[in-house]
């Protein structure tokens, strides 16, 4: 069933990409390097094309020093915004508070940048509104995109798991946003071997004030029915795209829906351009829970400063 659905996801992304051009492949003994210690960045051809063509999709890494086989942390990257500006879906998202305490910790970090974002190859096309206004808040536009991007992190997830330097027993899918829902829906639909546990930093994929059809809960419902492993659920007060009240309701459809895990919110300190949209780059207040989440998983806890 699992597989069945991920299927489904992929021909409906194939239909959305017919329209892209296939990148030019990497060559074999690039894809074949290792990952350095420290930070670093691979372009990775991926079969995502017509016809399973390859297109080059960006990873970003943050690796310890020692010697591996590392536990794995996937990092799904959120939206642009209200998707309206298209001068940044060529922003690279990684976060580098996460991935450094992770790395310190003894993990891999690895941040896929999904078609047309983040230096990737393809057009960015998820739920983007025809008429060039943002992202659509029409279900079957927004679901679309969401299929899309599924294709995308589990394209980029199978990749990683071949590599040498990861664990494949120990995974962690996280994200951030949009990335949040897509990792919690993805280690429902089509979890890792290896998957853990997931962890959901304000996570969602239409904003509380623009989801009248409401798409979030139907994305949160299919991430609970399918759970296999738990979550931890982090918010912030005062986001502007998903109030706590609104969260907590979405947490509770994951949850009566047969999903496991925990909510937690928090206020965040002030700091410029900062509100509970925010969290993720705030370690100093996620990093007791993570900690304490991980240490259960019978994982690593991140190291922070």
């Amino acid at each position: 069933m699992q597989r069945r659905l991920f299927l489904q996801a992929a021909a409906a992304a194939a239909l959305l990409g017919c329209n892209q051009e296939a990148a030019p492949v990497t060559s074999a003994a690039d894809v074949a390097a290792a990952i350095p210690p420290g930070r670093s960045s691979r372009d990775v051809p991926l079969p995502l094309g017509p016809g399973g063509a390859p297109v080059r999709l960006r990873f970003l890494f943050q690796r310890p020093a020692g010697p591996g086989p590392y536990p794995l942390l996937v990092v799904h990257h959120g939206s642009t915004g209200r998707g309206d500006d298209p001068s940044l879906f060529g922003n690279a998202s990684f976060p580098t508070p996460l991935a450094e305490a992770f790395a310190a910790g003894g993990w891999l970090v690895a941040a896929p940048q999904r078609r047309g974002r983040g230096g990737s190859q393809g057009r960015y096309e998820e739920g983007l509104s025809p008429a060039g206004s943002g992202y659509s808040n029409l279900p079957a536009e927004a679901n679309a995109g969401f299929a899309r991007a599924l294709v995308d992190a589990q394209a980029a997830t199978d990749w990683l798991l071949a590599r040498p330097e990861v664990d494949a027993g120990r995974v962690v899918l996280a994200g951030q946003s949009r990335g949040g829902i897509l990792a919690l829906v993805q280690a429902a639909e089509a979890p890792p071997p290896g998957l853990k546990g997931t962890l959901n930093f304000v996570g969602g994929w239409l904003g509380g004030g623009f989801d009248p059809s409401n798409v979030n809960t139907g994305l949160f419902r299919r991430a609970g029915s399918g759970a296999r492993a738990p979550a931890l659920f982090l918010y912030g007060e005062a986001d502007p795209f998903y109030s706590i009240a609104f969260s907590r309701s979405n947490f509770a459809t994951f949850e009566a829906a047969g999903g496991r895990g925990r909510f937690e919110a928090f206020e965040l300190p002030p700091a410029p351009r900062r509100n509970g949209h925010s969290v993720i780059w705030v370690p100093s207040v996620w990093g007791p829970s993570v900690a304490r989440f991980t240490t259960e998983l019978g994982l690593p806890a991140p190291a922070l400063a």
